[in-house]
């Protein structure tokens, strides 16, 4: 638990002051698709998994804070601190995302959850 609070405090001071430019998003299944471009699992974590849950507004921005909801973390502690931290920095490199008008309507204030999971180099999901 405290290493959750610390990657969320890690999270929230990281976060980029400028947008950044995305192609318009009209599934749901592309915003997983969208934020998982920009995740790469560090070296050492391989079989470490998270769930992150979220919220969007219409316009694509996060409301509110991503919450970890669920976390299996191997390895050293700092290999653990490095996994956390390397999904909290895609979340926010990649958001805010650009929705078309129905999903951005469909997905706003709804919870929306993203399981990001270490299976190896170049594997992960």
């Amino acid at each position: 638990m405290r290493l959750r609070a610390l990657a969320l405090a890690a999270f929230l001071g990281a976060v980029p002051a400028t947008a950044q430019e995305h192609p318009v998003l009209d599934r749901l299944d592309d915003v997983g698709q969208a934020i998982r471009q920009c995740w790469k699992a560090p070296a050492g974590t391989s079989g470490s998994e998270v769930t992150v849950s979220m919220s969007f507004r219409r316009t694509g921005e996060i409301l509110g804070k991503p919450r970890i909801t669920y976390s299996r973390l191997l390895g050293e502690m700092d290999a653990q601190r490095a996994f956390v931290a390397s999904v909290l920095a895609a979340i926010s490199a990649c958001t805010p995302l650009s929705f078309s008008e129905g999903l951005g309507g469909s997905i706003a204030g709804r919870p929306f959850a993203m399981r990001f999971v270490s299976v190896g180099p170049g594997r992960d999901i």
